[in-house]
C-alpha cells in the first residue's frame, strides 16, 4: 500500500471516529502517545493537549451547526 494511500485512510479515519463520533480513544490511537501540538501558545499549560484540542473542537463544530 502506498503511502498516499495510507494517508488518505488515516484522515478517512480520523474524521468519521474523531471528529464525527467523537471517540477519544481513536484519537489517541491514531495521534500516538508522543503527540505534540505545535499551534499551542506556550502558555497553554496544557490547555490545548489532546483532550483540550478536542473539547474546543466539538464545541465550535456544536455551535455551527446549531445557528
Amino acid at each position: 500500500m502506498d503511502t498516499l494511500y495510507q494517508n488518505k485512510n488515516v484522515v478517512t479515519r480520523f474524521n468519521k471516529e474523531v471528529i464525527e463520533q467523537c471517540n477519544f480513544d481513536s484519537f489517541r490511537e491514531i495521534m500516538g502517545d508522543e503527540f505534540v501540538n505545535m499551534t499551542a501558545p506556550p502558555t497553554s499549560n496544557g490547555a490545548l493537549t489532546e483532550c483540550g484540542i478536542l473539547s474546543m473542537m466539538f464545541c465550535a463544530l456544536r455551535s455551527q451547526t446549531l445557528q
